[in-house]
């Protein structure tokens, strides 16, 4: 079959890849939306052009974007006054962050150190009650080495830019209760000594694609500036109650080399992103982002003094509501993942849950929501 035409939509000048490149080294990966809406072209066109064709030129633009936003959070103000001073301090005492009551007693189980569960995109207060009881039995009868929250834990959907429908929104205050309340649960069912950790994403997290630090940094790059700033507006002081063991992390490699990230990819069906984040990676990898469940894997023969490798990939759905409010019969899927690791291999089971059931073959049994 012969293969289709480019259309001139398709092609790319010079000219539109150095617009592109500049827009990046402005305003990170917001800048695959900015140019989508100047010239008509889907964000992910954007990304995919970019990455192919300019990888070196990418890679260059996005550090002197993350350089440039941490350099203005670490600036101070030259010329503060006395009175000024006073007034920022003031400003900043008035935030309080929302807290909640710690758990009534920690379990004194200890973790099975084999075992790791991992999941994804709760987005509170869009987290389906059904999937969050079965992931916390899970954890229960598990007693999981260590939990990884992999992204996207609030929404932060009064921080974004994406258009609102009134009847579908909520504050960050309902945000953070649901998410502390969450955490108040799973404080309970976790053995003494797991370790529990959540990963920067896009919607949560303190990296500079995430929708916390780059709302403050444009609405408030003056008082950011201030020196209690950098203390007072880090995400896990907003979102970590202070009895949590939660960790904030970039990413992390668990097994001998299965890395877990949230993921900044999306591709049209199931699989297919897992694939391209391991291809970027040229390594095993683990995500979340999609709201999808697939997996991809690929033997890479022995070859010279290279040994043979087996890339793994998977994305492990989400644990949010199907029926989210901004969007229409998603092709999303719920659940989660559970990595056993032994003498030196491992085995990544993705759990799907589906009307509120779902099958852990790592315990053998069936659980409802």
């Amino acid at each position: 079959m012969p293969r289709r035409a480019r259309s001139s939509h398709d092609s790319w000048t010079a000219g539109q890849t150095s617009a592109l490149l500049e827009l990046i080294r402005a305003h990170g990966a917001e800048a695959y939306y900015r140019y989508g809406k100047e010239t008509g072209r889907t964000p992910d066109a954007c990304r995919m052009h970019i990455q192919r064709t300019e990888r070196d030129a990418w890679l260059e633009a996005m550090a002197e974007y993350r350089r440039n936003t941490f350099a203005k959070l670490e600036a101070r103000p030259k010329n503060l006054s006395e009175q000024q001073a006073k007034d920022a301090d003031a400003y900043w005492d008035g935030f309080t962050p929302v807290q909640i009551a710690p758990p009534p007693k920690r379990s004194t189980t200890t973790a099975n150190t084999e075992v790791t569960i991992v999941a994804s995109d709760f987005h509170f207060p869009l987290q389906d009650d059904a999937s969050v009881a079965i992931f916390l039995e899970t954890v229960r009868l598990l007693k999981p080495k260590q939990v990884i929250l992999n992204g996207d834990l609030p929404d932060l959907l009064a921080l974004s830019r994406f258009p609102k429908d009134v009847r579908h929104t909520w504050s960050l205050q309902d945000e953070a209760t649901q998410y502390s309340a969450f955490l108040h649960e799973l404080e309970q069912v976790m053995p003494r000594d797991t370790a529990l950790c959540e990963i920067d994403a896009n919607h949560s997290g303190n990296g500079t694609e995430s929708r916390w630090w780059r709302y403050l940094s444009e609405r408030i790059p003056e008082l950011l500036a201030h020196p209690r700033a950098k203390e007072e507006m880090t995400y896990q002081k907003w979102w970590h109650p202070e009895w949590s063991r939660v960790q904030m992390l970039e990413e992390l490699v668990i097994g001998h080399d299965l890395l877990i990230t949230h993921g900044d990819m999306t591709r049209k069906w199931g699989g297919y992103t897992a694939k391209a984040h391991s291809e970027r990676y040229v390594n095993s990898v683990l995500h979340g982002h999609t709201h999808r469940q697939g997996s991809h894997i690929r033997r890479v023969p022995a070859i010279g003094s290279r040994g043979e490798q087996t890339i793994r990939a998977y994305e492990i759905g989400c644990m949010c509501r199907l029926d989210p409010g901004y969007t229409k019969v998603p092709d999303w899927t719920q659940g989660f993942a559970i990595v056993i690791a032994t003498g030196g291999h491992y085995a990544v089971e993705l759990v799907t849950i589906e009307n509120g059931a779902a099958v852990i073959g790592a315990l053998g049994v069936a659980l409802r929501g």
